[in-house]
């Protein structure tokens, strides 16, 4: 039993920073369900707690892996859009571009759950490149809670993020 996960697509802007501390807050409860976390796509960060698989899967083999997963989550990529057209369940972020705009065209409602930036009010940019990243907006509760919801698994957290700056991950 596993979830995949894309931290990367390609467009900086659409890359959310804070994957790890995702992976922090669901990490206990899928463990609990022996559920392993796959990281698939290209050339991104190393992340702890989760199988990596970054570079080493091509088109064919990515796809396999995510028609045999519980759910995948993942920025706004070619995977967000496979999973939609195979009815794979889905959580899939958007901060730069909208939802309206940019999410896959066939998807199950039931089993999609899309994130967008609520960018403190303004518009998307549909920018290649933003400083601060509009993405980083959308909070690592509201993720991990959106993940154990497509799991039904049970997601208490007590504490809401208020703000995460550009030197949070710095150490």
């Amino acid at each position: 039993k596993y979830i995949t996960l894309q931290t990367k697509s390609g467009m900086p802007a659409k890359d959310y920073s804070y994957f790890g501390e995702v992976i922090d807050l669901i990490r206990p409860i899928l463990e609990k369900e022996n559920i392993k976390i796959l990281h698939l796509g290209q050339d991104s960060p190393p992340l702890n707690n989760v199988v990596n698989l970054n570079n080493q899967t091509n088109l064919g083999q990515a796809g396999f892996l995510l028609k045999r997963s519980l759910l995948h989550l993942g920025v706004d990529s070619w995977m967000a859009h496979y999973c939609g057209a195979e009815n794979i369940p889905l959580i899939s972020l958007y901060g730069n571009t909208t939802i309206a705009n940019h999410s896959p065209y066939f998807y199950n409602k039931d089993k999609t759950i899309f994130l967008e930036s609520h960018r403190n009010g303004n518009k998307a940019t549909f920018a290649r490149e933003e400083n601060p990243k509009t993405i980083d907006l959308i909070s690592p509760e509201d993720i991990a809670k959106s993940v154990m919801q497509l799991l039904n698994l049970p997601f208490v957290y007590g504490y809401k993020t208020l703000w995460i700056g550009p030197a949070f991950t710095t150490k």
